[in-house]
Formats: C-alpha cells, structure tokens, sequence
C-alpha cells in the first residue's frame, strides 16, 4: 500500500507508451521505406499518455519523501503532477488533503470532464477519511443542479425506507467506486 501502487501505476503506462510509441515509429518507418522516402524518427522521448496527478504527504522531505528524487524528475519530465504535502516543516501543518483542496478544480476536470481515476493508498485511521471528505466538498461544490437533482432522485430510490438518503456528492463517489473510478487501498 502506500506510494507502491502509484508507482507501479506509473512504471505499467510508461512501459505502456514505450510499446506504443516503438509499434508508431515501426509503422511510419515501414511506409517511409514503402514511399521510397527517408524515414525521421517521430518520437521525442517524452511521454504522451493521459495525466497523471499525485498527491504524497508524508512528515519529514528530508526523512520521510520516498521516492523523492524519481517522483521529482517524474514531475520535471512531465510524465506527471506532483502536489507534495510535508506536514511537519511549516508551523501550520498541511496534508494531502490540503492539497487537494487547493486544486479543487483540476480535480474535478480530471474525475468529472475527462473521466480519470482516484486512488487513495495509505493510513486508514485518519489521513484516507480527511482524504475522502475533502474530494466529497470538492464534487458537492461542483455538482450543477441538474445533477445534483438526478443523484438525490438515485439516493431516494435506493434508500431503506425509513431512512434518509446519501447526499449528492456521496452518491457520485458511490458511481465512480461502483465503476472502480475510486479505490481505496488502506491500512489501519
């Protein structure tokens, strides 16, 4: 658990652009040489998959930032974006997510517009909850009324009679978990 499967998730969609990038480049080179024209190269080496956005916390940079120095050349090659929390190197702390409110609406783009993933990997007792919490304030801001309206319908239909249903924005994280759009991979 923890940042393992992020970077696993990493490693699998760069050796994946690899593959892709190598069966493009065979490809033009074949119908270069089939025109009778000389083939240049068309990959630049850098990757082209979909974003990918992380947010790590941990205490301490100095102590405590595993995989700090790939993560970072990560993020300075683009391959993705880093939000980094340390919360014990400022007088206030600051935690994931924190972070992720502060990019509330890129956040939403991601899951809502272009249909990403989130998963949260790490401390179940309180850093997974705040985690959860802060992206059930990022949909419920967002949600237009309209959808806000087709998921209280949904909450009511599937509510126990008697009881009261899910709010709006639980409900959309109930769909993106359903769809397996959030997983949640924590330890207590």
């Amino acid at each position: 658990t923890g940042l393992a499967p992020f970077r696993a998730f990493i490693a699998h969609r760069l050796l994946e652009g690899k593959a892709q990038a190598a069966a493009r480049e065979a490809a033009a080179a074949a119908a270069d040489a089939e025109a009778g024209r000389k083939h240049k190269s068309l990959e630049d080496g850098k990757y082209h998959g979909g974003e990918m956005v992380l947010f790590f916390g941990c205490r301490r940079k100095d102590q405590d930032f595993l995989y700090g120095k790939q993560l970072t050349k990560w993020a300075k090659d683009k391959v993705l974006t880093l939000h980094t929390a340390f919360s014990r190197e400022q007088t206030a702390k600051v935690y994931v997510q924190d972070r992720l409110r502060g990019a509330a609406d890129a956040v939403w783009a991601l899951l809502h517009d272009q249909g990403g993933h989130f998963y949260v990997c790490g401390d179940a007792s309180s850093m997974a909850g705040a985690v959860e919490a802060a992206l059930l304030q990022i949909i419920g801001a967002r949600l237009s009324p309209e959808e806000a309206a087709a998921l209280r319908a949904q909450a009511a239909a599937k509510a126990a009679p008697g009881t009261q249903p899910a709010e709006p924005a639980q409900v959309y994280l109930d769909n993106l978990s359903a769809t397996g759009r959030y997983q949640r991979d924590v330890w207590y």
